[in-house]
C-alpha cells in the first residue's frame, strides 16, 4: 500500500497482505508503526517529500544536500517511534526520464552525481550508525514508461541498496474494449524493468513503489478513460501482472519487493481504494506472490 493520506480501517486489511508485501508511508511514520504492528511480516518503506527536489552540480554539494535530507526527518522523533519499524528509506521520487539521455545529457549526469552522493552518504554516515545496517536506500523510483539508465542499477548493486520502479499497468476500457490491458503495457509499462535487467546482464533488487491501473498521471482506475471506477477489472489486471511478474527472474530469485499500490493522497482521487478493496487485492496477492 501507498499511503499518503488514511483510508479508514485500512490496517484491517494489512493481515491480508502476502509476507514481504510493502506499506510505504510519505512523511507517514505513525502509519508504518500500525502497519508492522498489524502484520509483522510486511516491509515498511519511508518517503520523505521534498517541494522541487533541487539537484546541484557538483558531487560535494550533492552529499551535503543528502546529510539535509536524511536530517530533515531522521530526527528525534524517527529515533524514539520510527526506528524499529523502517525497512527502507527511499531517496527523490522520479526524477530521470529516458528523454534525458537524448535531449539532457548534462541533467542526467547531475541526476546520477545526485543518487551517487545520495547512496554513498547513507551508506557511511547513516546505514548501521544512526539506523540499523539492514535499512536499504531505494534509488531513483523511476517512472513508468521510462528506461533506467544502467548506472543507476549498476550503483544500486554496487552499493548494495535498491533500484526504484513504478509498475502501472496500461489500460483503458475506451482505446482497447477487449482486452482491457494495452497490448503493449508488460513490454513497456508495467515490465518494463524486467527487459530492463535483461538487456543490461544485471541482477539488481528491485522495489516498486508505486503501482496501479492507469491511463495518465491523473487518470487512475476510476476514471472514464480508465476503468472507468470497475473494481472487477483491476482486480483482473492485478492478477495477469501476478501471473507475468512470476515468468522474470527477478521473482524466482526473489530480488523484488511486492508493490505497494496506490492507495490515496494529495488530489489523486481517481487511484482512491477503500478498505474492502484494499483487502480483496491483498488477498489475491497472497494467493499469487510466492517468489
Amino acid at each position: 500500500m501507498h499511503i499518503q493520506a488514511g483510508v479508514p480501517g485500512w490496517t484491517t486489511a494489512l493481515p491480508h497482505m502476502p509476507d514481504g508485501g510493502l506499506v510505504l508511508g510519505v512523511d507517514q511514520g505513525d502509519a508504518l508503526v500500525a502497519a508492522k504492528r498489524a502484520n509483522p511480516k510486511i516491509i515498511t518503506a519511508l518517503r520523505h517529500f521534498v517541494e522541487g527536489q533541487p539537484f546541484p552540480d557538483t558531487y560535494d554539494e550533492c552529499a551535503q544536500d543528502a546529510r539535509r535530507y536524511y536530517s530533515s526527518f531522521i530526527d528525534g522523533t524517527y529515533l524514539e517511534r520510527y526506528l524499529p519499524y523502517v525497512d527502507l528509506i527511499l531517496e527523490y521520487n522520479e526524477y530521470y526520464d529516458q528523454g534525458m539521455a537524448i535531449n539532457d545529457p548534462y541533467v542526467l549526469k547531475t541526476r546520477l552525481i545526485h543518487a551517487t552522493a545520495f547512496a554513498n552518504v547513507w551508506n557511511d554516515e547513516w546505514r548501521g550508525k544512526i539506523v540499523p545496517a539492514y535499512v536499504k536506500l531505494v534509488i531513483g523510483n523511476s517512472p513508468v514508461g521510462n528506461d533506467i539508465p544502467i548506472d543507476f542499477a549498476k550503483l544500486a548493486i554496487s552499493t548494495n541498496n535498491m533500484l526504484g520502479y513504478h509498475p502501472y499497468i496500461k489500460a483503458s476500457v475506451r482505446v482497447w474494449p477487449e482486452s482491457i490491458r494495452d497490448p503493449g503495457d508488460w513490454r513497456y509499462h508495467s515490465g518494463r524493468w524486467h527487459f530492463q535487467e535483461q538487456a543490461w546482464g544485471l541482477r539488481p533488487e528491485w522495489c516498486f513503489t508505486e503501482y496501479a491501473p492507469y491511463m495518465g498521471s491523473t487518470e487512475g482506475w476510476r476514471h472514464w478513460v480508465c476503468l472507468d471506477s470497475d473494481f472487477e477489472l483491476y482486480k483482473t489486471l492485478h492478477r495477469a501482472w501476478h501471473t507475468d511478474i512470476q515468468g522474470t527472474a527477478a521473482y524466482r530469485e526473489g530480488r523484488v519487493v511486492w508493490p505497494a499500490w496506490f492507495t490515496i493522497g494529495g488530489n489523486w482521487w481517481d487511484y482512491l481504494l477503500e478498505t474492502p478493496q484494499l483487502i480483496a487485492l491483498a488477498d489475491a496477492a497472497r494467493e499469487l506472490w510466492h517468489p
